[in-house]
């Protein structure tokens, strides 16, 4: 933080470098799930692909968020991380059919970019072929939160430097 790097560079750096682990650490679970379970995880085709990319950077959206928690609130807001998966991911239909939420929290799971992902991941996997309009809904919603969770962690780093909160990690 004591870098002449611009907020935006270290943004960047470590989304690169979250990437390459990413990348890594797929290959390493599609390879051991082809070697061990005979499971190959390309017998979906392509359509895969596009959804696996938005619940990628939907993930990435919400680090970018916690990061900048953090940064402004201290390594104690890191808890909130893992709160964040475990209301988003029952908001999103992964686990039950949004028809099985109340009705209050149905409007709230429309608005998550992951419920229209998995929507589109279901529709492949059950053999419907790719809904592009819930794919489409996802991509959009998922561009809007990161550009928001991208505009936080800049605030929150410059917030960071200019009120001398290096401080708190020396």
């Amino acid at each position: 933080m004591v870098t002449p790097l611009r907020e935006i560079e270290f943004v960047a750096g470590v989304a690169l470098f979250g990437l390459i682990k990413l990348v890594l650490g797929v290959a390493v679970v599609a390879l051991s799930a082809l070697a061990f379970y005979a499971f190959d995880v390309t017998s979906l085709g392509l359509g895969l692909v596009p959804i696996a990319a938005v619940l990628l950077v939907a993930g990435w959206a919400v680090a970018l968020f916690v990061m900048g928690l953090v940064l402004r609130f201290g390594n104690g807001a890191e808890a909130f991380a893992w709160g964040i998966f475990f209301v988003v991911m029952p908001l999103s239909g992964v686990f039950y059919p949004l028809s099985a939420l109340p009705a209050f929290l149905r409007p709230v799971s429309v608005l998550l970019p992951t419920t229209h992902a998995f929507a589109a991941g279901r529709a492949l996997v059950d053999g419907r072929g790719m809904d592009w309009g819930a794919l489409g809904l996802a991509t959009a919603t998922t561009v809007l939160v990161s550009a928001a969770a991208l505009a936080f962690l800049v605030w929150m780093l410059r917030l960071f430097r200019r009120r001398g909160y290096i401080t708190r990690y020396t």
